[in-house]
C-alpha cells in the first residue's frame, strides 16, 4: 500500500493488521483459554474506549475551533491527543485500574522520599 498511497497507505495498513489481530487473534485466544470472558473483554476493554475516544474526538473537532497559525494547530492537535487519550483510559476498566496503581505507588514514593 506504501509505493501506491505514500503514507496514507502505511497508516491504513497498520489499522487493517491491528484490526486483524483484535478480530480474529482474540478468537483463537478465547475460545481455548476464557471462552466466557470474551465478550466482556469485547465490550468493557476494546468497545468503551473506542466509543469514548471517538466521542471526544467528534467533540474537539466541532467545539474547539481551529486556530490559524503551526503554533496554535499543534497546541490543538498535543491538547486534542491527550483529551482522546484519557477519555480512553478512563474507559477502560483494566487500564484505569491500573493506571490509579501507578499513579498511587508514585505518591507514595514520592512521599517517602520527602520523610
Amino acid at each position: 500500500m506504501v509505493p501506491r498511497y505514500g503514507a496514507v497507505g502505511a497508516a491504513w495498513g497498520w489499522v487493517l493488521l491491528n484490526a486483524g489481530y483484535l478480530l480474529v487473534g482474540a478468537q483463537f485466544l478465547y475460545k481455548r483459554t476464557l471462552p466466557l470472558e470474551k465478550w466482556h473483554w469485547y465490550w468493557q476493554d476494546v468497545a468503551l474506549p473506542i466509543v469514548a475516544a471517538g466521542l471526544t474526538a467528534f467533540a474537539t473537532k466541532w467545539l474547539i475551533p481551529t486556530p490559524a497559525g503551526h503554533i496554535g494547530q499543534t497546541f490543538l492537535l498535543l491538547t486534542s491527543a491527550a483529551l482522546i487519550f484519557l477519555s480512553a483510559v478512563v474507559a477502560a476498566s483494566y487500564v484505569k485500574n491500573q493506571f490509579s496503581l501507578s499513579i498511587m505507588k508514585a505518591i507514595n514514593v514520592a512521599f517517602s522520599h520527602t520523610r
